[in-house]
């Protein structure tokens, strides 16, 4: 069997037909770039949608567990052999030397000493229990008062016994309205004498310093009786030093 076909020649599409369209083609985008439109949670899932109507789903349940992180405790927190030791508890660790860090690992003690005849502030630190100092100088011109002030104190009971005190100061009764304190406080250069006396019971009675600071009498005048009695009574003695105290401080340049 013959079969015949036939076309006609001004039916076909020439090469220049044929390379327009593929130009065409090529000019036309092929991808599907859109934006997205919404991203939200729906429920237990994690939504999607794309500008054109698209969208997908992402479960988070599979999240909400814990599982696919890596939460980890710390198991070590520690100096070891100089180094500072991190260590997780899945067997992760990290070792630092503690000479990375610039710091006194043992400082027990921190002081200041000013010298104003030299001008100079010194630090003494206590570290590991050794005691290391730094001098810095500083010039400074420093104005100085003395002051009359406290620096002890005794309730003497009319024995000689001391009821109260500060400063450490020890006291003994000679005789008769006569005592001596052995030990002074620290600094004390001149003391006062006030007699404890009932109200209406004696009159002249009169505590007198035989030195500037250690030693007392008491004397009283009863009524009708010769004055310059000496007499046990019970008194307070407060002993009074200098102390300096700046007034100015300015820097030199």
């Amino acid at each position: 069997m013959r079969i015949t076909m036939g076309f006609k020649l001004s039916e076909c599409p020439t090469f220049t037909d044929l390379a327009d369209r593929v130009a065409a083609l090529e000019a036309q985008p092929d991808s599907d770039d859109q934006q997205i439109q919404s991203l939200a949670v729906v429920g237990p899932d994690l939504v999607v949608t794309l500008e054109d109507g698209g969208s997908a789903s992402v479960p988070l349940a599979d999240i909400q567990d814990g599982t696919g992180t890596d939460d980890q405790q710390l198991t070590q927190f520690e100096v070891t052999g100089g180094n500072l030791v991190i260590a997780l508890e899945d067997g992760g660790s990290l070792s630092v030397p503690m000479t990375a860090f610039d710091f006194d690992t043992d400082v027990s003690a921190f002081d200041l000493n000013w010298n104003p005849a030299t001008g100079q502030l010194t630090g003494f630190v206590t570290e590991d229990g050794a005691t290391v100092s730094d001098t810095i100088g500083i010039a400074l011109d420093v104005e100085l008062t003395q002051k009359l002030v406290p620096v002890g104190f005794a309730n003497v009971n009319a024995n000689g016994s001391i009821a109260a005190s500060y400063g450490g100061p020890v006291i003994q009764r000679l005789s008769v309205g006569r005592y001596q304190a052995t030990t002074l406080p620290a600094g004390a250069l001149t003391a006062q004498v006030t007699v404890v006396e009932a109200y209406a019971t004696r009159d002249s009675v009169t505590p007198r310093l035989e030195d500037f600071a250690s030693t007392w009498h008491i004397t009283e005048g009863d009524n009708g009786g010769p004055a310059n009695t000496p007499r046990d009574r019970p008194h307070t003695v407060v002993w009074y030093g200098l102390e300096d105290r700046v007034t100015d401080v300015d820097w030199l340049p």
